[in-house]
């Protein structure tokens, strides 16, 4: 994957939520918990706070205790702002967070800063 937006982030969360039902009816014990981690990354990154929280080594620890720092570095890496159109449908949608070009740098500066 070359790019990703906040749209293709919300896509992937909710495909993640059809395999782990998929896993729940399966009846193979712990199968869900493969998706643990990418269900943790999509949260981490759709939370409404998440530029305060991934911004804060501390307060992402403490939310997202299972999050992957190298993982959420390579993602926002790839993370492309939204066009305008894409920013006027966002504001319908409230349960997506707004992250622009400024606060998805400053996140991946405070990630790099870690040593990651």
């Amino acid at each position: 994957v070359d790019s990703m937006n906040i749209f293709g982030i919300h896509n992937l969360g909710v495909d993640v939520k059809f395999l782990e039902d998929f896993a729940d009816d399966s009846g193979i014990p712990q199968l869900r918990e493969c998706f643990l981690p990418l269900r943790t990354l999509c949260d981490a990154i759709l939370h409404q706070d998440s530029p305060t929280i991934l911004a804060d080594p501390k307060l992402r620890a403490t939310i997202f205790p299972k999050l992957d720092a190298t993982k959420l570095l390579a993602i926002l890496e790839k993370f492309q702002d939204l066009n305008m159109v894409a920013k006027v449908r966002n504001r319908k949608v409230d349960d997506l967070p707004n992250l622009d070009k400024k606060v998805v740098y400053r996140i991946l500066s405070q990630l790099r800063s870690e040593g990651l």
